[in-house]
């Protein structure tokens, strides 16, 4: 069930002011949190905070689940279970950051949950303590099993019935709607933030903090989506995004990740403030994700003269690039996103970019539409 209510400042309201509505402190978050997810496990870090919980000062109860990482926020009410989920990539540190924060403040008593649960999860906890991605095998893409062997399999398959909504540890609890989830990530090219959602979902973008959204359909993904956390906590009926809060270590990157996942929570109706409406910038329509191959080059932006960025606008039939089989060419008006460079990428085992359709209409009657409204 998500709660509809609209409108209110945030708790983090005034850390948003200034321009493009992120205001920068003087001491690095980034840097802060490199230095705490390095220096000790994930689960050292959050016991430390756990210590000075006293149940009978709070009203929700706090416990750790029976996995590593992984913590239990209950109101005690019947309500939304949210998951929120960081850290699966172990160089992406925001969402861990984030969720750290949010913990660390209901078991201080500073923030509380009106009704339902939250669920936080910590998820390459070997990696994160190494600031690598990953150790073994890419953890976000083996999540329901592939055959493959190393630790994050290993780890994934001990998170499944986290992400699933079905581990006996939360069979207690008074649930009501479908399950939340929320995994957050970052990047290692500069882009704009962007959140990933199944276009059946359209209608909760707003809400969800990051002014910029693709959408796919489901039939149309590559299947390795599937073994991705919001394709695996799709599969078992949730409401999943992803949210891509920026470039790995920028401080923006940091403090969006801290809104999105207060907007995430708002919206779902666990926290008492109401919820609060992003107007989305750009929405796009995933159309097709493009492998390396040989000889492969891209053209500059004809407008700019210079190489394309994320969510560089391109027209039909617009020349994206080329490799020994002839030009690449765009299929529809749309986006260009996450151009990496095919040096950096072995052939056959990565994407250069990735397309998306512009979909400006959806767009309009999002930014125009009112909280539990249809669009």
């Amino acid at each position: 069930m998500v709660r509809e209510v609209l409108s209110a400042r945030g708790a983090f309201g005034s850390r948003y002011a200034g321009s493009g509505g992120l205001e920068l402190p003087s001491v690095s978050i980034a840097d802060e949190a490199l230095t705490r997810w390095t220096a000790a496990p994930a689960a050292q870090v959050f016991g430390e905070i756990l210590e000075g919980y006293i149940e009978s000062d709070l009203a929700v109860k706090i416990s750790r689940l029976p996995l590593s990482s992984c913590y239990l926020i209950d109101s005690g009410k019947p309500g939304p279970l949210c998951t929120v989920s960081s850290g699966v990539h172990g160089d992406e540190l925001c969402g861990v950051e984030a969720s750290y924060l949010f913990f660390k403040d209901v078991v201080l008593g500073r923030r509380t949950l009106d009704w339902g649960a939250v669920v936080i999860v910590v998820g390459n906890e070997e990696a994160i303590l190494e600031n690598r991605r990953c150790l073994d095998v890419d953890m976000n893409r083996v999540f329901g099993g592939v055959g493959l062997e190393g630790r994050e399999v290993a780890r994934a398959k001990e998170l499944e019935a986290i992400y699933a909504s079905r581990h006996e540890a939360l069979q207690h609890l008074q649930t009501e709607g479908a399950p939340l989830v929320a995994d957050f990530h970052s990047m290692s090219i500069q882009s704009p933030p962007v959140v990933w959602g199944e276009y059946a979902q359209h209608r909760h973008l707003p809400y969800l903090g990051i002014p910029n959204a693709v959408l796919h359909q489901r039939n149309q993904v590559d299947s390795r989506f599937l073994r991705t956390v919001q394709g695996f906590s799709t599969n078992h009926h949730s409401l999943a995004f992803t949210f891509e809060c920026g470039q790995h270590h920028a401080e923006s990157t940091f403090l969006l990740a801290q809104r999105a996942l207060d907007h995430f929570l708002r919206y779902a109706g666990v926290l008492p403030e109401p919820a609060e409406k992003t107007s989305l910038e750009r929405l796009g329509l995933l159309m097709r994700t493009v492998e390396n191959s040989k000889g492969f080059a891209f053209r500059d932006n004809p407008i700019t003269g210079q190489p394309w960025k994320s969510f560089d606008v391109i027209r039909r039939n617009g020349e994206i690039g080329s490799d020994e089989r002839g030009v690449h060419l765009m299929p529809k008006d749309g986006y260009i996103l996450f151009p990496r460079s095919p040096k950096s990428i072995a052939i056959g085992e990565g994407a250069v970019y990735v397309l998306a359709q512009q979909e400006e209409s959806l767009r309009n009657a999002l930014n125009h539409s009112s909280l539990g409204e249809s669009s």
